[in-house]
């Protein structure tokens, strides 16, 4: 069942239409514009209108809410072919109207079309074939937004308007997806005829000035001729132009030429052509037009101007040219529209320059990689580019990451550069944050399971990973590692390669422990790489199973767990439950080689006290299975469960630092990495790598060990060291880290290694310096050294 009301912004919009439209109706019943469609009806009158109408506004919102409050759904679940007629003013780029559809199954997302064809498509006789007579003239999107597929032009309705400027559609909403673009034959469908009146604007007319002088920009020399064409919306021919006048349509059409703010005499500049004469040169030509459409009440007078002064022709060769001819510019990956560099410009122009890219290279017509700015030279992107895509792929270059287009320009003369610009374009890496490929973001769980199942699962029936493995890409190639976050993270583990979601401990219906206590658990996925990290949030909803009756046998019994398995760095265990006439007194207490190690809450939740480490596990035999005994006592009962709690391994990131945080030109740098994980640490490789201009780190070649010492170059950029391993989980495991930009010396001129600390040679070559040296070296300072290398 479909119920389809009509959004608050429809409603809004009535408030802010003329006064002509005085009067507002319930969904379905009546009419009202939409201020969307009207712009605002001519600029200014829903201003005025709104000033008229505050002493009614608070009742007509009290109006408005009751009229959306009017339910369309009738009995037998299908909505009836109610209909909404709405005003919408022509020439109009805004949604017709926004609807909403409820589906009282709660099916969600409902999926919106347009009934095409004629006749009735729910079989009720409700619906008419001209209720859809003009449905190829509207699309719908998934949000129910109803719009024109092209403007309206109420003085030249559409070819698709069967009825002139009274155009007729039937919305659909379907509580399933659409099959193919349409409503599939199962599931419930509901139909609304809507009606759009388009209504008449006064429309502005203007002026176009072109020149008898051709070269791909207006070129206004001297001995040219200006021809002007006058065109207005309000014309029904469909060209709307005219040059004189037009039976019917407009009458007593004038034209006057003007020079700068000086009218031109003469009959030549009294028609809608004028040619540039030499007394024009440095003067910026103006044509104004005055006329009356048939049936306007008042005469229009409408004008232009060339957008540069009249130049006389040159003499000689034209000297436009650019210098280089071949320039580079560089762009990092990322969104289209954005600017390539600096314009790039021709120079020795006679009046004005328009540029433009040739048909060539990575700005051809059919597939271009690049525009540009016709008036400024500035050359922008057209697409999304990846560096990463393949060379001649759609978002990248015909050549890997090297673009080519050719610039050209044109001055007001006509002349074009004798020589266009080659301008190369290098698209540079962006370090990218990972993004998942697999994993559904709403999994489900019965009770008592650790494993989850897709959304989809008939009955918990499909296979328990199809769903919640989750893997995530880097862009750059590099490997990914995982690990979660959110309010009920510590519920959840993250097991096998590729990585699949399960539960720690079984889930329990009866006892909610979610963050929010609503059986629906929200856990985030992360994949990270370096510094970059990608999300998923994943909602697991806990389903009721059936369960057996517990039989209590002295009094008092306790259900849960004997035994979990727990990822290491959890604290959460599992949740324990008395059951008796008594259990609500009963408190709990634990026992057991490694009791010390957890608490239990007075709600029977166990949670270790420090979350456990898998490679230094705290249990009494330190094989990382820990052994407790959960007791409830009720005062007369004291039943126990003995738990064995198995703590899993999960693969932990790597960490890199140095021996130095600030490096410095010809000091040794060394390189150390610490992870939680067992490191063979004869799989460990190094790469150092340096900063660019850019951003982004090159690799320094043959620098393939922990430790590097800076060069000269290198000062003023940040190093960065990339550790390749092994640790048990991945044999391809990396971390990475950079340091502070490179000094050209230590900061402490006697921590000569820049380690931080002053050691035994450092003291020995204070000594030498203060003793032998050129006397920079004092005694104070001797002594100071002395005392760090002692006392620290």
């Amino acid at each position: 069942m479909i119920q389809v009301l009509r959004s608050f912004a429809s409603v809004r919009a009535w408030l802010f239409t003329s006064p002509e439209s005085g009067h507002l109706a319930a969904p379905g019943r009546g009419s009202h514009r939409s201020s969307l469609g009207s712009n605002f009806l001519h600029g200014g009158a829903a201003s005025a209108s709104l000033l008229k109408r505050s002493s009614v506004l608070p009742l007509l919102a009290l109006l408005a809410v009751a009229a959306l409050g009017l339910s369309l759904l009738l009995p037998g679940g299908v909505l009836q072919a109610q209909s909404d007629t709405i005003e919408y003013a022509e020439n109009g780029k805004d949604p017709v109207a926004t609807f909403t559809a409820e589906d009282p199954e709660g099916a969600t997302p409902v999926a919106w079309d347009i009934v095409e064809g004629a006749g009735d498509p729910d079989g009720d006789g409700d619906l008419e074939a001209t209720d859809n007579a003009d449905a190829a003239s509207f699309e719908i999107d998934e949000d129910g937004m109803l719009t024109f597929m092209d403007p309206p032009d109420f003085e030249n309705p559409a070819a698709t308007n069967a009825s002139a400027n009274t155009y007729k559609v039937v919305v659909v909403a379907c509580d399933v997806a659409l099959d193919g673009g349409a409503c599939p034959d199962t599931g419930e469908a509901g139909y609304h005829p809507v009606t759009v009146m388009v209504t008449k604007v006064d429309e502005p007319g203007k002026v176009d000035l072109v020149t008898s002088t051709s070269g791909g920009t207006p070129q206004y020399l001297v001995g040219a001729t200006l021809t002007a064409t006058a065109s207005d919306g309000d014309i029904t021919q469909e060209t709307q132009t005219f040059t004189a006048d037009i039976a019917g349509e407009v009458t007593g059409v004038t034209w006057q030429w003007y020079r700068g703010r000086t009218e031109i005499t003469g009959t030549d500049a009294e028609d809608n052509t004028y040619t540039l004469l030499d007394a024009d040169v440095g003067q910026n030509i103006r044509v104004v037009v005055s006329y009356q459409v048939d049936g306007n009440t008042r005469r229009e007078r409408v004008e232009e101007t060339t957008d540069y002064p009249v130049l006389q022709v040159r003499a000689g060769d034209s000297k436009l040219k650019f210098d280089p001819a071949t320039v580079s510019r560089t762009i990092s990956e990322g969104a289209k529209d954005r600017n390539v560099g600096a314009p790039v410009t021709a120079t020795d122009s006679h009046g004005t320059i328009r540029y433009a890219l040739a048909d060539s290279g990575d700005a051809t017509t059919a597939a271009p990689k690049f525009e540009i700015d016709a008036e400024t030279g500035q050359i922008t992107t057209a697409v999304e580019l990846n560096y990463e895509s393949t060379d001649g792929a759609a978002d990248n270059c015909a050549s890997l990451n090297s673009c080519t287009v050719t610039v050209t320009a044109v001055d007001s003369t006509g002349e074009a550069a004798g020589t266009p610009a080659t301008v190369n374009i290098a698209i540079t890496d962006v370090d990218e944050k990972p993004g998942f490929n697999t994993g559904e973001k709403t999994v489900s769980v019965p009770e008592n399971s650790t494993a989850l199942f897709g959304a989809e699962a008939d009955g918990y029936g499909a296979d328990a990973e199809t769903d919640v493995t989750y893997t995530a890409a880097d862009p750059e190639g590099r490997t990914v590692s995982y690990s979660l976050a959110g309010p009920d993270a510590s519920k959840f583990q993250l097991s096998g390669s590729p990585p699949v979601l399960s539960f720690v401990s079984k889930a329990d219906f009866e006892a909610k422990a979610s963050a929010d206590g609503d059986n629906v658990y929200e856990v985030t996925i992360r994949a990270s790489v370096g510094g970059d990290t990608g999300e998923r949030m994943v909602r697991v909803t806990v389903g009721d199973v059936d369960e057996a009756p517990v039989i209590i046998a002295g009094g008092l019994v306790i259900t849960g767990d004997s035994s979990v398995t727990v990822a290491e760095g959890e604290t959460a265990v599992a949740t324990y439950r008395a059951v008796g006439p008594d259990a609500a007194s009963a408190t709990w207490s634990l026992s057991g080689d490694d009791a010390g190690d957890f608490r239990i809450s007075s709600a029977g939740v166990l949670t270790f006290r420090t979350a456990p480490d898998y490679e230094a596990p705290a249990d009494a035999d330190t094989d990382n299975v820990y052994e407790v005994t959960v007791t409830a006592n009720d005062s007369e009962n004291t039943p126990e469960r003995d738990v064995r709690v198995i703590v899993t391994n999960i693969e932990e990131d790597g960490v890199v630092s140095f021996s130095s945080a600030t490096p410095v030109v010809d000091v040794e740098l060394t390189a150390m990495l610490e992870d939680p994980d067992v490191v063979d640490r004869a799989t460990v490789a190094w790469q150092w790598a340096l900063e660019q201009t850019d951003g982004t780190y090159e690799d320094i070649t043959g620098a393939t060990t922990a430790s590097y010492t800076p060069v000269a170059s290198d000062e003023g950029k940040r190093l960065q060291a990339t550790a390749t391993y092994d640790d048990g989980h991945d044999s391809d495991k990396s971390a990475m880290e950079a340091t502070g930009p490179v000094a050209s010396e230590p900061a402490d001129p006697f921590d000569t290694n820049n380690d931080g600390q002053i050691d035994k040679s450092e003291v020995i070559a204070a000594i030498n310096d203060y003793l032998f040296g050129d006397g920079s070296v004092t005694k104070d300072q001797v002594i100071e050294v002395i005392n760090r290398y002692l006392f620290g």
